[in-house]
C-alpha cells in the first residue's frame, strides 16, 4: 500500500502497525489499540483518513462502554426492531432527524438522550412517546408503529427490573474486569458456591468469595469471572448493588435468604436447585475450586479482617470502586494453587 508522505514529499510504501494511542473524547483521555501507518522510507507516521476514522470510532466506543452509553449499532437495532426510519424515530421523540443520524454515524449522545433511547427497548415506553404532544408522526405513521408494537410481546415487569439492574451494573472497562455483567451468569456462580461451601454460607462471606474469585480469575486470565464491580465498604470489598442482586436471585428462585432472627446480617444463602459444573469452562472451574479450597472453610469475619490488611482497601474511602488492576497486588491471592479437579479441598 502506498500513501503520500508529507515528510518525503512523495508516495511511499507504508506498514500498518498496532500501537496504544490516546485520544481526547469529551475532555477525557481514552487509550485504545490503534492502527497507524508508518512510512517505510523515513519511518514517520502518516495520517490515513480511513485508519484515523477507525481509530476514533474505537475510542468513541470505548468511551461509550466506560460510561454505559449505547453504541451506534445498538441505536440502529432499537430503531429497526420497530421498523422505524431515522426520520420517524426522530418524529416519535420530537427530535431533529439530524440528531438520530449523527448518533448512528458515531456521534456520542448526551446522558438524557441515551436514557430515552435505552427506554425504547420496552414497547411500553414507545407507547408513552406516541401519546406525548412532542410526537410529530402522521396518523398513517402512528398506525404503522402501533401495528409493529402489537406484533411484539410486552416485556414482563420483573424482566424490566432485571434489565434495568443489569444496565446499572455494566460500568464497562477495568471496573468490571473487561467482562459484561449478566445476572443469570452470576446466579450460576452463586449457586455453585452455595452448593459447595461447607456449613452456612452467609451473604458477607459470599461477597468475599465472589471478590476473591473475580480478582483471582483476572490475575490469571486478564478478565473477571462475573463482571461484577466491587466497592470498598466497612466489612471489606462488596459487589456493587449487592443487596439488590441477592433479592433478584431470591425472586428468580435460585436461592433462599434465610435470615437469622437475632442478626439479619447473618442471612444464610440456601440453594434451591442443584449446581451444574457443565455451565463452566475448565478455567472457570479451576477458579471456583481454587477459591473454595483456600477460603471456603474460613469464617466471614476472618475473610473481612484479611481484606482489611490489603493496601487496595486501606488507601480507599468507603464507596470507592476497586479496579481490577489491583488483582496483582492482593496478598490473599499470592501462592494460590489450582486444586485437583476431583477433590477441591485436596
Amino acid at each position: 500500500m502506498e500513501v503520500y508522505c508529507a515528510n518525503c514529499g512523495q508516495d511511499r510504501r507504508v506498514a500498518i502497525v498496532e500501537r496504544r494511542e490516546t485520544y481526547p473524547v469529551r475532555g477525557e483521555p481514552i487509550t485504545v489499540d490503534a492502527k497507524v501507518a508508518v512510512c517505510q522510507t523515513c519511518h514517520q507516521d502518516i495520517s490515513v483518513a480511513s485508519l484515523d476514522d477507525d481509530n476514533l470510532e474505537t475510542a468513541f466506543n470505548q468511551y461509550r462502554q466506560l460510561h454505559g452509553f449505547l453504541t451506534a449499532k445498538e441505536i440502529v437495532h432499537l430503531r429497526e426492531r420497530y421498523d422505524l426510519s431515522q426520520r420517524r424515530l426522530a418524529g416519535l421523540l420530537g427530535w431533529g432527524a439530524i440528531t438520530i443520524q449523527r448518533y448512528e454515524n458515531g456521534g456520542i449522545q448526551d446522558v438524557a438522550h441515551d436514557q430515552i433511547l435505552r427506554s425504547l427497548s420496552d414497547p411500553n415506553a414507545v407507547k408513552y412517546y406516541l401519546l406525548q404532544p412532542s410526537c410529530r408522526l402522521t396518523p398513517g405513521q402512528r398506525a404503522q408503529l402501533e401495528a409493529a408494537l402489537q406484533a411484539r410481546p410486552t416485556v414482563a415487569p420483573w424482566e424490566r427490573v432485571k434489565a434495568e439492574l443489569t444496565r446499572a451494573m455494566n460500568r464497562g472497562g477495568i471496573e468490571q474486569g473487561f467482562r459484561s455483567f449478566d445476572v443469570e451468569w452470576l446466579e450460576q456462580v452463586v449457586l455453585w458456591f452455595a452448593v459447595h461451601v461447607p456449613g452456612e454460607l452467609y451473604k458477607t462471606k459470599l461477597a468475599k468469595l465472589l471478590w476473591l474469585a473475580d480478582f483471582w480469575h483476572f490475575r490469571r486470565e486478564r478478565v473477571s469471572l462475573t463482571g461484577l464491580a466491587y466497592a470498598r465498604v466497612p466489612h471489606g470489598p462488596m459487589p456493587d448493588h449487592y443487596l439488590a442482586l441477592l433479592d433478584v436471585m431470591e425472586t428468580d428462585g435460585v436461592v433462599t435468604l434465610n435470615e437469622d432472627d437475632f442478626d439479619p446480617k447473618k442471612a444464610a444463602i440456601i440453594p434451591r436447585e442443584p449446581s451444574d459444573d457443565a455451565e463452566f469452562s475448565a478455567v472457570e472451574m479451576d477458579t471456583l475450586r481454587t477459591i473454595l479450597r483456600h477460603f471456603g472453610a474460613k469464617r466471614a469475619v476472618d475473610l473481612s479482617e484479611e481484606s482489611h490488611q490489603e493496601t487496595t482497601w486501606v488507601r480507599r474511602a468507603d464507596g470507592d470502586i476497586i479496579p481490577y488492576t489491583e488483582a496483582d497486588t492482593l496478598r490473599m491471592l499470592d501462592g494460590l494453587l489450582v486444586p485437583d479437579a476431583q477433590n477441591p479441598f485436596a
